[in-house]
């Protein structure tokens, strides 16, 4: 191991790779950790392992392992800056991970951890999806992954965290934002997909009492519901072909609630625009529970209307056998009277 090292060293000394140094930032509280190899460079993990807050720039890392943060014995603030760092397997003692412009391909995640973090934010990474279990950070109060690669949301991945009060998700290649089945976030404040590709957006599975800013400007939606949201303050919908009824509708809905309402940074309602060319009569409420059921399930009227189909042909079977019952009842009582005239007489 030594002579790997030695030869390490030897090949960073004629390649002109710099080496290794820690440096205290007394702006920030961190302590900078530059040009580390997780190759050659374990030994500097024990120069920060006191330090709570540990900034990596420049490093080059494979995997951000549990061995790798628990070297790092008192850290919970954990940032990487530029360089490489392909992938990050969550320590469940971490209270923030930052990663910006470090190429991130994965993140990790286990199942039955007690996580302690409370921040999640990834930056200019080359995540397409949500992390998979991200649901098992009961903690998290605050995840953002901006100008990253993902193209399709699944807002079902964050039901069980009962303390999120922001979710960023803009920059990034987003066309559509999935819900399976109603997604309920109590405490949700802030939700961002500005500067995406969304071109529709069903939010009548959102169960969102306390969401008070909702960003979109600069994606491709023509219309969606958002009468529901009680505690909305900000909502941000500039450079969107939005249609134009559903403006009209829009506009009603501001005025009959708090003046205190924005249209998003500083646009004002005279700066807004709609698409003339964008044809239908669209609402900004959801549909009544028989019309939602249909939207939600456009199978449902078809499943509904078997199943009645069902119920009828088994309450015409019912009755057939309640009332070939009944014969047979009225045949026995009278074949019973017969007996007895007849055993009388004789």
């Amino acid at each position: 191991m030594k002579r790997i090292l030695m030869l390490l060293a030897l090949a960073e000394t004629f390649s002109g790779i710099q080496s290794w140094s820690v440096q205290k930032d007394s702006e920030s509280n961190y302590t900078n950790v530059l040009n580390f190899h997780a190759i050659k460079d374990t030994v500097a993990l024990r120069s920060v392992s006191n330090i709570e807050n540990v900034h990596f720039i420049n490093a080059n890392i494979d995997t951000v392992t549990q061995s790798f943060s628990n070297q790092l014995e008192k850290c919970v603030w954990l940032n990487f800056t530029n360089g490489t760092v392909k992938a990050v397997l969550i320590n469940s003692k971490l209270l923030m991970i930052d990663l910006n412009n470090t190429a991130t391909e994965k993140i990790i995640i286990e199942q039955g951890q007690e996580y302690k973090l409370v921040t999640l934010l990834i930056r200019k990474s080359k995540l397409t999806r949500i992390p998979p279990n991200v649901n098992q950070l009961k903690q998290l109060k605050r995840i953002d992954i901006i100008e990253s690669w993902i193209e399709y949301v699944s807002l079902n991945d964050f039901n069980g965290l009962d303390n999120l009060y922001e979710i960023d998700l803009s920059d990034n290649r987003i066309k559509q934002v999935q819900t399976s089945d109603f997604v309920s976030l109590l405490t949700l404040f802030r939700l961002g997909f500005h500067n995406n590709r969304l071109y529709q957006l069903d939010t009548c599975r959102w169960d969102m009492p306390s969401l008070a800013e909702l960003r979109l400007n600069n994606n491709n939606l023509v219309h969606f519901s958002v009468g529901h949201f009680p505690s909305l303050k900000l909502l941000a919908l500039a450079s969107n072909p939005m249609n134009c009824a559903w403006m009209t509708s829009l506009v009603e809905l501001l005025q009959r609630r708090a003046k205190y309402f924005w249209f998003g940074y500083k646009f004002t309602q005279d700066e807004w625009s709609c698409n003339g060319a964008s044809l239908g009569d669209f609402d900004v409420h959801c549909p009544s529970t028989p019309e939602k059921i249909q939207k939600l399930d456009p199978d449902s009227r078809s499943r509904l209307e078997k199943i009645e189909s069902a119920i009828h042909k088994l309450d015409s079977k019912l009755n057939d056998q309640y009332n070939m019952a009944n014969d047979m009842i009225e045949t026995m009582y009278r074949t019973a009277i017969a007996r007895a005239f007849w055993g009388k007489r004789n």
